[in-house]
């Protein structure tokens, strides 16, 4: 039965003890003798940079390199001019991510002025970065559009919702907000209402994920347009492990498949269908 699945884990070791431990009692806990997917989870800027130094963990990945074991990459990309690290890497075109919400943004708001509060990830994380740089040249491209304020709000809904009330409290108006991720909307959406404001005809709000949770806020008009991130990687990898069983060759990169929604695409119907 073992050869009928992927198993997968992660862990937040930085160094690389810490990371050989968490592999022994991964191993362990399991009751398994391998691990065909391990991931370093969740890595702010700072981490990957210890990550990626003298005794991080990467340097885990160098051994199974070195011991010819195939590694995978599974959503983050590390951070490393050495692409022979590693065999594969599936995961989203976060400048892509990026660019889509833009192009959506140009067509209901036209010549709209707008003034836009950007809601960042976690700064260094490949998906900031991404969804950032498609951001940043639609501001270039749309001289009517301003942006009036940006900061980190670390994926989190708390730190979201604390900048925008922070925002409505220092009286900066704003009729945009553009949130990378679906947590950073929740807070936000939080702090509109907690101040009167109506979600979808005050303030539009632009984000990404598309979880189950935001969808139903798209089906209520409270988030305008959100840009999906498909989490759904296992049946990939195992499409590449299975490749690799047979000697075939194996895709660099691999960028899965995503969509996007607003009210005109969003049904009941679709959200109930959805596998996340």
């Amino acid at each position: 039965i073992r050869g009928r699945f992927i198993l997968a884990t992660k862990s937040m070791a930085r160094d690389k003890a810490g990371m050989a431990k968490d592999i022994d009692i991964s191993l362990k806990n399991l009751r398994t003798d391998h691990i065909e997917l391990y991931q370093c989870h969740n890595p702010s800027l700072a981490q990957l940079e210890q990550i990626t130094a003298p005794g991080g963990a990467l340097e885990a990945l160098l051994e199974a390199k070195a011991a010819g074991i195939p590694v995978i990459i599974v959503d983050r990309m590390i951070v490393s001019e050495d692409d022979t690290l590693f065999t594969s890497w599936i995961g989203s075109d976060f400048r892509t991510q990026g660019a889509k919400a833009v192009a959506w943004m140009e067509e209901p708001f036209g010549d709209k002025p707008l003034r836009i509060v950007h809601l960042q990830g976690n700064i260094g994380s490949s998906a900031q970065i991404g969804r950032t740089a498609g951001l940043d040249e639609g501001l270039k491209n749309n001289p009517h559009w301003e942006l009036v304020y940006r900061d980190s709000g670390d994926f989190t809904q708390a730190k979201g919702q604390e900048l925008v009330e922070d925002l409505l409290a220092d009286n900066i108006s704003f009729n945009v907000i553009f949130a990378e991720n679906d947590n950073m909307a929740y807070g936000a959406i939080d702090a509109l209402k907690n101040a009167g404001l109506v979600p979808g005809k005050d303030v539009s709000i632009i984000s990404f994920d598309a979880n189950r949770a935001a969808l139903e806020m798209v089906l209520a008009s409270e988030i305008a347009y959100d840009v999906e991130c498909n989490p759904l990687h296992g049946p990939r990898v195992q499409a590449i492990i299975e490749k690799l069983e047979k000697n075939a060759a194996t895709p660099k990169l691999t960028y899965v498949e995503e969509s996007a929604f607003d009210i005109d695409n969003t049904s009941r119907e679709m959200i109930e269908s959805r596998g996340y």
